[in-house]
């Protein structure tokens, strides 16, 4: 699991990865509490989903035991 929150905490993102029953489950809980964004907190907003989009492109590496 993995969570991303920016530094304000108006943003969040949980990212969850299971696997059951030979599926892999990727659950992605996202939270944003304010819509307007002043242009001194632009460069922060911009840099969470940065960090948000590389968070989504990472591989997913499943270990199987025998």
């Amino acid at each position: 699991d993995k969570l991303l929150r920016s530094d304000d905490k108006t943003i969040e993102a949980v990212r969850q990865v299971r696997f059951e029953n030979g599926e892999i489950n990727v659950t992605l809980k996202f939270l944003q509490t304010t819509t307007l964004v002043s242009a001194e907190n632009y460069a922060g907003i911009k840099e969470f989903y940065k960090k948000l989009i590389d968070m989504l492109n990472e591989p997913i590496a499943i270990t199987m035991k025998n």
